[in-house]
Parts: C-alpha cells; sequence; structure tokens
C-alpha cells in the first residue's frame, strides 16, 4: 500500500470518526435541550399550580372573612333589635303601677325581716312602696326605677334594671327564638 492510500485511509478514517462524533453530539445536544424543556414544563406547571392553589387559598379567606362579616353585622343587628325590645319592655313596666306594685310586693315579702336598714329608691318607687310597708325608712336617692336595701349586713338591688338584667338572658333567646326563628349568638370576631 502507498502512502497515498494509507493517508486516504486515515482520512476517512478520521472523517467517518469526526462524522461520528459530531452526530454523537448531535444526538447528546438534543437529549439536554429535550431534558431541560421537559424540566421547564415541570416547572411551570408546578409554578401555575401553585399559584392557582394559592390564588383559590386568598379567594376562599376572603369569602369567609366576608361571610363572618355579613354574619356578625347580622348578629349585631339582632343584637340591637333584642337590646331595644328590652329598654322598651323596661320602660312600659316602670309606667305599669300596678304591676310594679305586685312585683314589689313580692320583693319586700323576700327582704329580711328584721327591721334595721332602709330603702333607697326612685321618686316613683318610693310612692308605690309607702303604700306596701312602712318596715323600713324610704330615701329617694335613686335615679332609676327599682329600689336597693341597705342595711350594715346586706344590700340587695332590686333596681329594674339590675332585675331586668337578671331574667334577660332566657328571654332573650326566647326572644330571639320567636323574632329570629333560631338562636345564635356567637359572635366571631
Amino acid at each position: 500500500m502507498s502512502l497515498t492510500h494509507i493517508f486516504n485511509a486515515i482520512k476517512t478514517q478520521t472523517e467517518e470518526e469526526i462524522k461520528h462524533i459530531k452526530e454523537s453530539e448531535e444526538q447528546e445536544k438534543q437529549n439536554i435541550v429535550k431534558e431541560a424543556q421537559i424540566k421547564a414544563d415541570k416547572i411551570r406547571k408546578r409554578s401555575k399550580a401553585d399559584f392557582e392553589k394559592k390564588t383559590q387559598e386568598k379567594i376562599n379567606k376572603a369569602q369567609r372573612s366576608a361571610e363572618l362579616q355579613t354574619k356578625n353585622k347580622i348578629l349585631l343587628g339582632k343584637k340591637e333589635i333584642l337590646n331595644d325590645i328590652f329598654a322598651r319592655a323596661a320602660l312600659k313596666l316602670a309606667k305599669q303601677e300596678d304591676k310594679l306594685k305586685l312585683l314589689y310586693e313580692k320583693l319586700i315579702a323576700e327582704m329580711p325581716s328584721d327591721n334595721s336598714g332602709e330603702i333607697l329608691a326612685s321618686d316613683s318607687t318610693a310612692l308605690i312602696i309607702k303604700k306596701l310597708t312602712d318596715k323600713w325608712t324610704i330615701k329617694t336617692e335613686l335615679k332609676e326605677d327599682g329600689f336597693k336595701f341597705i342595711s350594715d349586713e346586706i344590700e340587695i338591688d332590686n333596681t329594674l334594671s339590675r332585675l331586668i338584667d337578671e331574667v334577660r338572658d332566657e328571654a332573650e333567646i326566647e326572644a330571639a327564638k320567636t323574632l329570629f326563628g333560631t338562636f345564635s349568638f356567637s359572635f366571631e370576631f
């Protein structure tokens, strides 16, 4: 074999190897690009899913907040209505001398039997109590309707506001059921 043949054989073999290396390089390059695209797609999908999840969470939170605010406004409105009803009931009771007389008569019967002590009352209450008993000194020192019994050992608050507060919890539940159908006064802030 001549030098030219050897040189041409080496050249052909080298060219084939170069061609094979370039093809392998191109295939590897395509594989790398393909893997990068797959990874990028996964990242995009994950990012999109995370974004959608966070957006939905924000929407759900805003809806819950709006529902709670609405519920609280309704409950506050109901509470205002009940407060108004009880205030009107107290005013109405304060104007009904015959009912007050029965109430005060019962309350006086429950008072301590000894005569040590005095009654503090409003002007209108003092007039009613004077008709019911003369056991105690009655002073007109209260601004609100009802009376207080004060002695050295005990103080009894029988003002209308305190008496109404005492029965209010139970009466409020019944009034709410009557007015609003069901009763649910759980404030959520």
